[in-house]
């Protein structure tokens, strides 16, 4: 196992948001080839080659061995730790890799992409993508205590360090789909849809889909497929829509014909449990989170910018300088009080009754080099509910 160096980048494109998504899932599918499977030797940093050795080699069909991986890893910046995924999926795309016993590299690759951002949840995200690309994708989460000692993974408590490993495809497993994990253990090993999202939520952990040139023009073809990808997600909205209003409905009492006397007194109708809304804090967290807050590590000495503005919103002042704050408590607290600004309709910049689509096209507008859809997408997944939830609508408890 290794410490893979976790953050957020500029460099990350979306799959999603280029090729569409599908939401038809079969069954079970493996894109794993025949060739053997590598083992990360105790002690070794090098998951992140491993691992994109291993999608090279899935998708190639062409042998990436132990010699192909220590040729990637020399050509990327590292240290005892680890490295960053991206600069390994970079270096495969811009000078490529050496398959097994040759010299010379190949260099088949266009580029790389996220896979978990979409508008279904992360697990069918990333199954949707590899039904479009027909290989596996990478991931870097944490690794967990809990995770050594079962082939079916649970919900992972005890972080240990970070690992980059490869989801080859999907089995069901008691009825349900789980991800097949390739993870350099000398065995294959299964998550759930719920340890998967669970594993995405914290700071950093992300998915990665290693493209051809071939596959980046697969789904740019023609008008029709564009129509199509939008009709699927206006489809997928409106069903999330649905169960949202369904949800808010109180059930239809079932008719129940009482037996003969003496008849015994009926049983009281429960309303479902309404799930709580999200409250200013969660949205002030996702908001901290989405804007790269982080300590000095030994990759960044300093920390983020807004770590060290004690600034979690990175708020700029009206000079267009950041804000800075003498404790991190004042600067979280400064945000959720400007989060109950926009709330109550008292600041001017933003529209009334705004969702947070409008909200993040002013928090966080292009013209600042900003993606504010993307914003609004992840954060909307993150407090558990729709982009277009009214910022009015949260929760004034932190």
């Amino acid at each position: 196992m290794n410490k893979i160096i976790f953050s957020s980048d500029s460099r990350d494109k979306i799959f999603q948001h280029r090729f569409g998504g599908t939401v038809e899932f079969p069954k079970e599918i493996n894109f794993d080839t025949n060739f053997p499977d590598e083992v990360q030797p105790t002690g070794d940093v090098k998951c992140v080659a491993y691992t994109t050795c291993d999608l090279a080699e899935d998708q190639q069909n062409i042998e990436f061995d132990v010699s192909s991986v220590v040729d990637l890893w020399q050509r990327v910046p590292s240290n005892t730790f680890g490295s960053d995924p991206r600069d390994v999926l970079g270096e495969a795309v811009k000078n490529g890799l050496r398959p097994k016993g040759q010299i010379l590299r190949i260099n088949k690759w266009k580029s790389y992409w996220r896979a978990d951002l979409g508008p279904l949840d992360p697990f069918d995200n990333v199954r949707s993508t590899m039904m479009i690309i027909k290989c596996p994708i990478g991931v870097g989460t944490y690794w967990y205590q809990e995770w050594h000692s079962s082939d079916i993974l649970p919900i992972g408590k005890n972080p240990q360090n970070g690992h980059m490993y490869d989801i080859q495809g999907w089995k069901e497993i008691n009825g349900e789909p789980h991800f097949i994990i390739e993870a350099w253990l000398g065995r294959k090993v299964y998550m759930s849809r719920e340890v998967f999202n669970e594993a995405l939520k914290p700071y950093g952990m992300q998915t990665w889909v290693l493209s051809t040139a071939e596959l980046d023009m697969r789904r740019t073809g023609t008008l029709t497929e564009w129509i199509t990808d939008l009709m699927t997600n206006l489809i997928i909205v409106l069903r999330d829509l649905i169960k949202i209003e369904q949800a808010k409905q109180p059930p239809t009492p079932p008719v129940i014909v009482p037996p003969e006397p003496p008849q015994p007194e009926p049983s009281p109708i429960v309303s479902p449990p309404i799930a709580p809304k999200p409250t200013v804090g969660q949205f002030a967290e996702a908001i901290q989170v989405y804007e790269g807050w982080f300590p000095p590590s030994a990759r960044h000495p300093g920390g983020s910018n807004s770590w060290r503005n004690k600034n979690p919103g990175n708020i700029k002042h009206s000079n267009g300088k950041f804000l800075v704050f003498t404790t991190e408590a004042n600067g979280f607290q400064y945000l959720c009080d400007y989060i109950k600004r926009v709330r109550r309709n008292e600041h001017p910049a933003y529209p009334k009754d705004c969702n947070l689509y409008q909200f993040f096209n002013v928090y966080a507008p292009v013209g600042d080099s900003n993606f504010p859809k993307t914003y609004a997408v992840w954060v909307s997944h993150r407090i558990g509910v729709l982009p277009d939830y009214k910022i009015a609508d949260l929760q004034g408890v932190l």
